[in-house]
């Protein structure tokens, strides 16, 4: 009688294991699902975003400048939530919406790089060429000018080998920029 009870529990035992697996590979078999769906999604977003500036360089109709920004911001939130999503790439689609949104003129002025980011956010939204576009186009419309170019000082770059990134910003209340305060917190403002 023992025995029929010992090969009972052993049943129970296997199928409970069993059950067990199940359920686990259940669950990651709709994360990655879910995960797919983020990125398809991401990629949609970015493509819609490059069709409508396209439309805009095509066009100029200031309508299709609006519909890809908000098709940029869109993406922005979409990718955030994608794990191989760095901070740092998400900072910079951040500022890139900012300008878009807060300084249309100057960003309409250098629309290659955001183009050619958001053609490679469309194949891949992790990428960091499309990163490294992306940051070029920040700084040809903070500065004026064409940035650096592409290599190990660029920002993709520093992101690459694990540098910390900083952007100067100057304070408008204070007038004084972050690297001023630093070579001053010793001394008198």
């Amino acid at each position: 009688m023992h025995e029929s009870q010992g090969m009972t529990r052993q049943t129970v035992l296997g199928l409970m294991a069993v059950l067990l697996a199940a359920l686990v590979l259940a669950f990651g078999c709709c994360q990655y699902q879910a995960r797919n769906q983020r990125v398809r999604e991401a990629r949609a977003l970015a493509q819609s975003a490059l069709d409508s500036f396209a439309d805009f360089q095509d066009t100029r109709e200031e309508a299709s400048f609006r519909q890809g920004t908000a098709a940029f911001h869109e993406f922005y939130r979409a990718s955030r939530d994608l794990p191989e999503m760095p901070p740092p790439m998400s900072q910079t689609c951040n500022r890139v919406h900012a300008y878009l949104l807060y300084q249309p003129e100057r960003a309409k002025q250098h629309m290659e790089p955001l183009m050619d980011g958001l053609a490679a956010l469309a194949t891949n939204p992790s990428s960091m060429d499309a990163y490294e576009d992306l940051n070029t186009f920040l700084q040809e419309v903070r500065h004026g000018r064409v940035a650096a170019g592409k290599g190990a000082d660029s920002y993709a770059g520093a992101v690459r080998s694990g540098k910390r990134i900083y952007v100067h910003q100057p304070v408008l209340c204070g007038g004084r920029s972050q690297g001023n305060r630093e070579k001053n917190k010793g001394g008198t403002a």
